[in-house]
């Protein structure tokens, strides 16, 4: 369905494209089968506490989002995230927070800064998750390939809309 008040950009395109009546039961089987397979494999390898893989991800993506900013890495305290901060994100308790928060620093992937926010740990331009999590991490590449590769089929390239010019010769 369009939607007109929308402004139009690529993206709403390809929402558009996935959302067309013929690629939507495509589309949804593809993500479903990602979002399920994706889930099961973190729920074996956290032991089902998901709420922990959340916790993991959001630290994870403000330490990414802060070295993404930088292009030289400052010296100093790395950007993190507080305990009431990752409560807030998360929709998860504070005291539930708090214990997840412990575990994952027992682990050694995260660490508690003296402002008392939360960061990855990085060792040797390494994150201490990846290198832990690196067969997770193999296996969650090939699966977004797969769902790439199934969702591209379904997006209109604006050249295959665009009328094709004679050339002369």
């Amino acid at each position: 369905m369009m939607d007109y008040h929308r402004p139009r950009t690529r993206a709403s395109e390809i929402e558009d494209d996935f959302t067309d009546a013929d690629n939507y039961p495509v589309f949804q089987y593809a993500y479903n089968q990602f979002l399920s397979e994706h889930l099961a494999d973190l729920s074996r390898e956290f032991d089902g506490d998901l709420q922990q893989v959340l916790i993991l991800c959001v630290i994870g993506q403000v330490s990414i989002s802060e070295r993404l900013k930088a292009a030289k890495p400052e010296e100093g305290q790395p950007a993190g995230i507080t305990a009431s901060r990752l409560a807030d994100v998360c929709g998860i308790p504070r005291e539930t927070v708090r214990r997840k928060l412990k575990r994952l620093e027992q682990k050694n992937w995260i660490s508690c800064n003296g402002d008392q926010s939360w960061t990855i740990v990085i060792n040797e331009g390494v994150s201490s998750p990846r290198k832990d999590l690196l067969q997770l991490d193999e296996r969650a590449v090939s699966r977004l390939a797969r769902l790439h590769a199934t969702l591209e089929r379904l997006v209109r390239r604006p050249e295959d809309a665009a009328p094709r010019k004679c050339s002369a010769r």
